[in-house]
């Protein structure tokens, strides 16, 4: 919203305002959809409100460092990607479409996998060598590094849904991707506040792993749905021509 005046003044009745108007509309989606998101911390710091003290922090600083790193590889390979998805797409090449889409989804993962293997064999290795970082000792390391374990799917699911996402942006489909991520939300929330009852911080952890990955899943499913009917729609438009 700040950044629309920079856009300069149109004068009335100019061309200009339909598609501006339109994509405007468009963004009232991803915002509402956002604002709904932001839900997911509040519900997270209460049920852990009633947990041993640092475990909050501890959680905290596991979730921020997968999405933290969730975030920068989807910069890398999923919004950069975006805009030549949508180029294929406006231009109908369907081939070049697909390979790009594929090839960024395997690296996405692939990557994200590898990075789950290297904090995994590496704070097995590390860990029992030291006593103390910092302020935190080597009890609170131990927990830390098991909690990012069991969040490993917040690095996977975030990454690779910034492509997932964008690829339906790309085809022009807001709506699919924030339905879907809306029910996925609103389905784990309980299932959230139920694996925190019976497991504990473990259940919240792989709860929350088990969201993003169902998520991402969810997404690559519908978009194979969404490029079957785009590709005959295509077809349709040639054989016409």
């Amino acid at each position: 919203l700040l950044s629309i005046p920079l856009l300069g003044c149109l004068p009335a009745g100019s061309a200009k305002w339909k598609p501006l108007s339109k994509h405007l509309w468009d963004m009232r989606r991803l915002v509402g959809a956002n604002m709904y998101f932001k839900l997911e911390p509040i519900v997270d710091r209460y049920l852990l409100s009633s947990t041993a003290a640092g475990t909050l922090s501890l959680y905290g600083i596991a979730q921020l460092l997968h999405g933290s790193g969730g975030a920068v590889l989807g910069k890398v390979w999923g919004s950069t990607a975006v805009t030549r998805l949508a180029e294929h797409a406006k231009a109908r090449r369907l081939p070049e479409l697909r390979t790009l889409y594929y090839r960024n989804l395997i690296l996405l993962v692939g990557v994200s996998l590898a990075a789950v293997a290297l904090l995994a064999i590496g704070g097995a290795l590390v860990l029992p060598k030291i006593d103390r970082i910092g302020q935190m000792t080597a009890a609170e390391l131990a927990n830390l590094w098991q909690l990012a374990l069991l969040l490993a799917g917040v690095l996977v699911g975030a990454s690779s849904g910034t492509l997932l996402a964008g690829a339906f942006y790309a085809v022009g489909d807001t709506r699919t991707p924030t339905r879907m991520s809306i029910l996925t939300f609103t389905l784990f929330v309980p299932l959230k506040c139920l694996a925190f009852d019976l497991g504990g911080v473990a259940g919240l952890c792989v709860a929350t792993s088990l969201y993003y990955i169902t998520n991402a899943c969810m997404l690559f499913v519908l978009f194979r749905c969404r490029m079957r009917v785009f590709t005959t729609r295509v077809k349709g438009r040639n054989d016409f021509a």
